[in-house]
């Protein structure tokens, strides 16, 4: 069914394109961008910013000469290693090792503190123009059926055998309908709310959280640019 709707959505694109004279100038791809914020204790509101710079490398940026249509999102509890920063696992989930019970995972968060995110909702503002008003969080939530296994060592103690939990970028994602289409010379803010009055959010050493947010869809390079003084998506997404 995703897949239907993903290639009814780029015919749509193609079709925008082709009809105009961006024909044959641009084209659509598939891309996704990416935006990522520390989690803090206490905090209780993060700001998206879809083409805000990040000093991270993984993040991707809409640049402001371009379109992006988009499929699906997912928000990922995320933890990156303080000594290569470069090494992330991420969760849509929080993976806990309060290092008393035994836990499949050996990074992650000492308590559970972090599952009131998923009691949350985001707000998805573009030029102050409502166009998500209370997305539950809970959609991003997904447990995978292989988390991993525990073995007997030698003094019959349970531990983790390290297995990598299942994973699957379209199960982690949820599908946008409606499409929601993003021009880079628009201001858009994507606005996410929990209650984390009087939380902590401990790790294991060496580890730091993030909330990451994956927009998947469709990157349309030069698509905010006029071709004989029209643009193919100024009535998608207004004229800019």
């Amino acid at each position: 069914m995703n897949s239907l709707i993903k290639k009814e959505r780029f015919d749509k694109v193609y079709s925008l394109i082709s009809a105009s004279a961006a024909a044959g100038k641009v084209h659509p791809e598939e891309s996704y961008l990416r935006m990522s914020l520390p989690i803090l204790g206490g905090k209780s509101a993060y700001t998206f910013n879809p083409k805000a710079e990040s000093s991270y490398p993984a993040d991707r940026a809409l640049d402001r000469n371009d379109v992006f249509v988009i499929n699906q999102m997912g928000l990922f509890v995320t933890l990156r290693n303080n000594t290569n920063p470069q090494v992330e696992k991420h969760f849509t989930f929080v993976p806990v090792n309060d290092g008393t019970h035994p836990s499949i995972y050996p990074e992650g968060f000492t308590t559970e503190a972090l599952n009131a995110l998923y009691n949350g909702s985001i707000q998805w503002l573009q030029d102050n123009q409502v166009m998500m008003s209370d997305y539950p969080v809970l959609k991003f939530k997904y447990i995978p059926e292989t988390q991993g296994a525990f073995v007997l060592n030698s003094t019959d103690q349970a531990v983790a055998e390290y297995v990598q939990p299942q994973f699957s970028l379209d199960k982690a994602c949820a599908l946008q309908i409606p499409r929601i289409t993003v021009a880079g010379t628009r201001d858009t803010k994507i606005n996410l709310a929990f209650d984390a009055s009087g939380l902590a959010f401990p790790t294991t050493e060496g580890w730091t959280p993030y909330l990451t947010l994956l927009i998947d869809g469709f990157l349309i390079k030069g698509g905010c640019e006029y071709f004989d003084g029209n643009n193919a998506f100024g009535a998608v997404v207004g004229q800019w």
